[in-house]
């Protein structure tokens, strides 16, 4: 992902105090001053940057580690002590996905892998990965992979004989 920083706007060309710059000398000084006015903004922006791709980590790590649970925005921005609406703004800007959409990935992988395993039932997984509505996992799994968590398991199994 590659941040832009406007220079235009953080830093504005006085084009009229240029214009009255009579020597070399002077527009050597002002084009050095100008230049390490825009090294300092630079650094500042990286710096911003930098605590944005922490936080972000910060806050995937806490959806990753607690996908199972019925953890909210806010809660998360507690954690990574920031406000919900400013997380939820970041992360999307970040990501271009919700903190829900998130989750809902996160949750819907994991389920995934866990269908491999015929040994669980369905509503167990739907348990495990923070759903407690069997039927709302049915259908959100079915919307976000095209077919049912049986059907799913079903193609698994039968590209596992298929393989044998």
């Amino acid at each position: 992902e590659i941040y832009t920083l406007s220079l235009h706007d953080a830093l504005p060309i006085s084009y009229v105090a240029v214009s009255r710059l009579q020597t070399a000398e002077e527009l050597v000084a002002w084009g050095s001053a100008w230049i390490s006015q825009v090294i300092t903004a630079v650094k500042a922006h990286e710096a911003q940057a930098d605590y944005h791709e922490n936080t972000l980590d910060k806050v995937k790590r806490h959806i990753e580690e607690n996908y199972h649970r019925d953890i909210s925005l806010g809660e998360t921005a507690e954690q990574v002590y920031l406000n919900p609406v400013y997380l939820s703004r970041m992360f999307k800007e970040r990501t271009g996905q919700t903190f829900g959409e998130y989750l809902t990935e996160v949750r819907i992988k994991t389920a995934k892998q866990l269908l491999a395993d015929p040994e669980l039932y369905v509503y167990d997984i739907c348990s495990r990965v923070g759903y407690n509505n069997l039927k709302y996992f049915y259908r959100l799994f079915k919307k976000e992979t095209g077919c049912s968590p049986t059907e799913y398991r079903d193609q698994i199994l039968s590209s596992r004989k298929d393989q044998l």
